[in-house]
């Protein structure tokens, strides 16, 4: 890229040659581009954080139901009905 002579020629976002006739039209180009990815990047963690988050959370309320005695594990237990016992306790699902 020569920026003396203003013949600036790179691939823009769909990959294809163009020419700029400043350094200041490509990076308003790149940060339209940049900032659209870090928003979906941004979007893509907050998710997993709340998937994660929300998993803890029931796993914690396992634990203090089974410390507390309203839910019974064991060898004798139906597994049945300890599932039936934490569905009816609105515990959250994952697939």
């Amino acid at each position: 890229m020569s920026a003396v002579n203003g013949r600036q020629v790179l691939f823009d976002a769909a990959s294809c040659i163009k020419r700029y006739t400043s350094v200041s039209e490509m990076l308003s180009e790149f940060y339209g581009l940049r900032l659209k990815y870090y928003v979906k990047r941004k979007d893509y963690m907050e998710g997993m954080l709340s998937a994660e988050s929300l998993k803890l959370a029931n796993q914690a309320r396992f634990i203090c139901e089974k410390i507390d005695g309203r839910i019974a594990i064991g060898n004798d237990a139906i597994v049945s009905s300890v599932v039936s016992s934490i569905l009816c306790n609105t515990t959250d699902q994952f697939v």
